[in-house]
């Protein structure tokens, strides 16, 4: 099973791919970079278990219930990290799925410019939790070409 840290180079990893992608073709491939987003969020999660608890898991239920701040687990996150992981995680469903979580799912669901805008908002945040209380020094600070998302002031990306 994989390491903390070999969660957190995947994840930096990701992290530099996702800033390819967007300032490659963010039009085109808004899907793509919102569900980036959250598998850089995968990994910072699945690191922080594995260093809190030495737990290694595979299923996202199985993670979820892990960090939920109502479980009392010793991996559980404060409430608003684990909203922005779960909000990551639907606006990542939607992406893939074409669906809204809280709809009857008769129409399709695209991302579009302020699901990638949400998407970045809670990413930033986890990876400022996630640096802050792993004493992650050297995670990557990403630039991304485009005026909206850089007026964000955002920790990570710029």
């Amino acid at each position: 099973m994989a390491s903390f840290n070999e969660h957190i180079n995947q994840s930096k990893h990701n992290f530099l791919f996702f800033e390819k992608v967007i300032n490659m073709d963010k039009t085109n491939y808004l899907d793509w970079c919102v569900t980036i987003c959250f598998y850089v969020s995968v990994h910072l999660i699945n690191a922080h278990i594995a260093q809190r608890a030495n737990l290694h898991y595979k299923s996202h239920y199985e993670v979820e219930r892990e960090i939920n701040p109502y479980n009392k687990s010793i991996c559980s996150l404060n409430k608003f990290v684990y909203l922005s992981y779960k909000k990551l995680s639907m606006l990542s469903r939607r992406a893939r799925y074409l669906l809204k979580e809280s709809d009857n799912n008769e129409v399709a669901h695209y991302i579009r410019d302020e699901h990638l805008i949400k998407a970045l908002k809670h990413l930033d945040s986890l990876i400022t939790y996630f640096c802050k209380e792993h004493s992650i020094n050297d995670f990557p600070v990403i630039e991304i070409n485009d005026n909206n998302i850089s007026d964000l002031k955002l920790n990570y990306i710029k």
